[in-house]
C-alpha cells in the first residue's frame, strides 16, 4: 500500500466493507489498521478514480465524497481516513511501525 493510492477504488471498497462490518456488529468502537505502507514511487499509479469502474462501495455517498476530496496526488495520505471513521464514532488507529514505511529488509521489526 502506498499513499499515492489513497482514495482509489480499492480503498473505497475496503473502507466501505470495514464500516459495514462495524455497523452490523454494533458494539465495535475501536479499529486498528496495520497497513504495509511503502514509499510512493514514480509510476503515477493511484490516479484512477473512475467510480463507474468500482467493484463496491459506490452506494456509500459520504465515503465517496470524502475520498474524492483527496484526489490530488499531494493530498493523498492514509491518515485522513481516521477523520472519516471518527465522525462515525469509531476510533481508528493506524499503526505504521517504527519507521513508518514497510521494507523487506525490516519485515521482522515491522
Amino acid at each position: 500500500m502506498k499513499n499515492q493510492y489513497f482514495g482509489d477504488n480499492r480503498d473505497l471498497f475496503k473502507y466501505d466493507l470495514i464500516l459495514q462490518v462495524i455497523q452490523q456488529v454494533g458494539s465495535i468502537k475501536h479499529f486498528t489498521f496495520i497497513p504495509m505502507l511503502t514509499e510512493n514511487d514514480d509510476t503515477e499509479q493511484g490516479g484512477e478514480r473512475n467510480r463507474d469502474k468500482a467493484k463496491g462501495g459506490t452506494k456509500n455517498d459520504k465515503l465517496v465524497k470524502f475520498l474524492d476530496k483527496y484526489g490530488e496526488e499531494s493530498r493523498r495520505d492514509i491518515k485522513h481516513v481516521k477523520r472519516f471513521f471518527g465522525k462515525r464514532d469509531v476510533k481508528l488507529k493506524i499503526y505504521y511501525g517504527k519507521d513508518k514505511y514497510f521494507s523487506h529488509e525490516k519485515r521482522g521489526e515491522y
